[in-house]
């Protein structure tokens, strides 16, 4: 059915847009500035809801990568409103998870990791182990951020444990190289080059993961030797990350490698190389927005030229960075800064200057100690609810795993009931059939043919031939009683052939030398012609196969129900018929008048 009522150019417009925001966020990492403007392109649109707030959550996330925190969280707070009042857990999830970053460079930890404990909880809810592992790395990040030690490791751990569980490689590798940064924190600079090499080891062979994941791994290798004073292999692990950062275009990594390359060089006192790389550091970090990053290549660039002599130079840069860092509220940089001004005016000659940068260095220091001395006090409400919801995951896991060996346990016994059962069901149909026939010959027994007859429809006409053999008990003196069992097998097989039973009919032994056979609708000539059929096959039989010169006949009397008559009225005329038949010289057939 055609929809006269749409409208082709908005149903272009809706699929270009949508095309729009997936591109946004597909290069957001390695393209924030182009994440930026493509949202914001987005937004200048008449878009319906949920694409406003996909458009907001680009745009936050490429601010953030961008260094502007507070423009950031203002897009992602209200994209989280919006996900929230919908009820799209998926998107509330990953909106979250980027304003927890966002708030952790906000210098807002707690907040933080208020917002990793939603995003855990998030991807409980949702099944999404991959995410909950995400969001316990990131709480370590925030720890890291508030000196929290060992939060941090206890978090990389549990959650490094967790991806190794679910055989996650990709999430292994990064919280191996968040797991280098902490080592490197604690100046366990031969632990964080094992962690970055493991990155490196179980990174996935794919492509973009390779490139984007192993970069940093490299970088965070770098980083440890020049520490370690491994300094040839420092530089060729950064060319090494550089060259990929570069080709990802990802120019927030590439300024970071820039200015790690100038404290190499400024180490091994090549002062004008030092000096290229900071700058050019400084460069990126001022093209893509980064305050804080821009403050950090500053300071980095006034501690050289300090170095170097060029006193008023370096103040000139420090005083920018402190000032740049004061604009980003990067509080750590900032304090950083006034310590090197303290240091520069110093040299100068300059000690009150000196004096006042070192005072206020201090009063940071202090005010930034007894924020973070809060924050770990207000962190510890929220480490007890992770504690306490991996406390639960364990016991869930606990319950989960006992519950599996219990269903095991259970399809186990009722496996063996099964099998017990089919045995008992065989073996009470062997009872059954061993108790319904003859273990001599396999016949049907006495107690068959009755329970046959019982099954008889009453009024039914019904033919009993009763066949007995002749001078049997001669057979059994003459040839032993092992020649008269197999004589009594070789006569079943010899009726059983002769005679074509159908549905009701049936051919028994009724003990002895004798045989009975039951049979439904036959007429008297039918009957008779049947029973000349078994004397003469009988008769004709290879006996002296069984013992040379063995001869064996039957004689049968035969009966055909009259008028109704019952079993046993019908059993004695055929009786009768046999003892006429014997009377009458054996070896023949007697039918009822």
């Amino acid at each position: 059915m055609t929809d006269l009522t749409a409208d082709p150019v908005s149903e272009a417009v809706s699929v270009s847009m949508i095309q729009m925001l997936n591109q946004a966020w597909e290069i957001r990492r390695s393209e924030p500035r182009e994440t930026v403007r493509l949202a914001r392109l987005a937004l200048t649109l008449d878009l319906p809801t949920p694409e406003e707030s996909r458009a907001r959550l680009c745009l936050g996330y490429g601010l953030l990568r961008l260094g502007e925190f507070a423009a950031a969280q203002t897009e992602l707070t209200q994209a989280l409103d919006t996900f929230t009042d919908a009820g799209d857990l998926l998107q509330k999830r990953t909106t979250s998870n980027t304003l927890g970053m966002v708030q952790c460079e906000l210098g807002q930890p707690v907040a933080a990791l208020q917002t990793f404990l939603q995003v855990r909880q998030l991807s409980v809810a949702l099944g999404l182990i991959q995410g909950e592992i995400e969001a316990l790395n990131n709480v370590g990040s925030v720890y890291v951020s508030m000196g929290n030690h060992p939060g941090a490791l206890e978090s990389y751990l549990r959650s490094l444990r967790l991806s190794q569980q679910h055989e996650l490689r990709d999430v292994e590798s990064e919280i191996l190289n968040n797991l280098s940064v902490e080592y490197y924190e604690l100046t366990r600079y031969d632990d964080a080059l094992e962690a970055a090499q493991a990155s490196l080891d179980v990174a996935p062979d794919t492509e973009s993961f390779i490139t984007h994941t192993s970069a940093l791994a490299l970088h965070n290798a770098a980083r440890a030797c020049f520490k370690l004073d491994h300094l040839d292999r420092a530089l060729d692990l950064n060319q090494q990350a550089l060259a990929i950062f570069e080709k990802l275009e990802d120019q927030a990594a590439v300024a970071e490698v820039h200015d790690e390359l100038g404290r190499l060089s400024q180490h091994q006192r090549r002062f004008e190389e030092a000096e290229h790389f900071f700058r050019l550091g400084l460069q990126m970090r001022q093209q893509i927005g980064d305050l804080h990053g821009q403050a950090e290549s500053m300071r980095h660039l006034g501690g050289l030229q300090l170095l170097l002599g060029q006193t008023q130079e370096a103040l000139d840069t420090i005083h920018a960075a402190r000032a740049t860092a004061g604009h980003s509220q990067a509080q750590t940089e900032r304090c950083a800064a006034d310590l090197a001004l303290a240091d520069a005016y110093r040299q100068a000659g300059q000690f009150r200057e000196g004096f006042l940068h070192l005072e206020q260095h201090l009063l940071l220091k202090e005010e930034l100690f007894n924020a973070a001395s809060d924050q770990r006090v207000q962190s510890l409400q929220i480490q007890f609810e992770l504690e306490r919801a991996e406390q639960q995951r364990a016991a869930a896991e606990q319950l989960s795993a006992e519950l599996q060996q219990l269903n095991s346990e259970l399809e186990r016994t009722h496996q063996e009931l099964t099998v017990a059962h089919a045995r008992t069901s065989a073996l009470l149909e062997q009872v059954e059939q061993q108790a319904n026939q003859d273990a001599l010959t396999g016949l049907a027994n006495r107690r068959a043919f009755d329970s046959a007859v019982e099954r008889l429809q009453p009024g039914v006409q019904m033919t009993v031939v009763i066949g007995d053999i002749d001078h049997f008990k001669q057979v059994n003196d003459q040839y032993s009683h092992l020649i008269g069992d197999e004589v009594l097998r070789q006569i079943a097989g010899v009726l059983g052939a002769g005679v074509r039973l159908r549905q009701g009919d049936l051919l028994a032994r009724f003990g002895g030398e004798e045989f009975v056979i039951l049979m439904v609708g036959t007429d008297a000539v039918t009957t008779e012609r049947i029973c000349e059929r078994l004397r003469l096959a009988t008769e004709r039989h290879n006996w002296g196969a069984v013992r040379p010169g063995l001869r064996v006949t039957i004689s049968l009397g035969a009966a055909v129900s009259r008028n109704g008559e019952d079993l046993t009225a019908v059993l004695q005329a055929a009786d009768h018929a046999l003892y006429e038949a014997k009377a009458n010289g054996r070896n023949r057939v007697v039918l009822r008048p």
